[in-house]
C-alpha cells in the first residue's frame, strides 16, 4: 500500500502506515516543544542576567549583549515553528483520514489552545488536501501573526531602546 504523501486517494492508504506516521508526527512535535522550552529558558535567563549585570556595573555594552540574546530567542522560535507546523499539519491530516468525524488529539489541542493556527491549517486541509501552496501560506500567516513573535520583537526593541538610553542619557561607558 502507498503511504500518505504518495497517495492521491487517501482512502486506499494503509492504516498501519498512517498510524506510524501519526505517531512519528506527534513525537516530533513533543520533542521540539521540549527542546524549544529548554532553549528559550536558557536565553531568557541569560537576557535577565546580562541586563542586571549591565545595570549594576554601569556598562552599556553588556546591555547590548542582552539585546542580542533576544535574537537567539527569535531563532529558537523560528526553528521551532519551522519544524512543528509541518508536523502538526501531517498529524491533523492523518487523524482526519484515520478517524473522520471524531475528536482527535492534535485537532482538539490545536482547536482549543492555538485557535488562529488551527483555523489556518484547517483551511489549508479543507480545500485541496494535497495543496502545498495553501499549506505554505498558512504556515507563513501562523508565524508572522503569532503573539509570541510580536512579544519578542517588542522585547528586542525595548532592549535596544534601553541600550541607547543608558549610553546617551545616563552616560554609561560602552565597556
Amino acid at each position: 500500500m502507498p503511504s500518505l504523501h504518495m497517495c492521491k486517494d487517501l482512502a486506499v492508504a494503509d492504516p498501519e502506515a498512517l498510524r506510524i506516521q501519526l505517531q512519528q508526527a506527534i513525537e516530533l512535535i513533543r520533542s521540539y516543544m521540549t527542546l524549544s522550552v529548554q532553549s528559550l529558558g536558557f536565553f531568557i535567563t541569560a537576557d535577565a542576567l546580562l541586563i542586571a549585570y549591565g545595570l549594576s556595573q554601569r556598562k552599556s555594552g553588556i546591555i547590548l549583549m542582552a539585546a542580542l540574546a533576544v535574537i537567539g530567542m527569535l531563532a529558537i522560535i523560528w526553528r521551532g515553528a519551522e519544524i512543528m507546523i509541518p508536523a502538526t499539519y501531517v498529524a491533523m491530516r492523518t487523524e482526519r483520514v484515520l478517524l473522520p468525524g471524531q475528536a482527535t488529539l492534535v485537532n482538539a489541542y490545536m482547536g482549543l489552545r492555538m485557535r488562529a493556527a488551527y483555523e489556518k491549517l484547517d483551511a489549508a486541509l479543507g480545500g485541496n488536501e494535497g495543496s502545498q501552496e495553501s499549506y505554505r501560506k498558512a504556515a507563513v500567516k501562523i508565524f508572522s501573526k503569532s503573539r509570541l513573535w510580536i512579544s519578542v520583537t517588542v522585547l528586542f526593541l525595548f532592549q535596544i531602546g534601553l541600550f541607547v538610553g543608558v549610553l546617551t542619557v545616563a552616560n554609561y561607558p560602552l565597556f
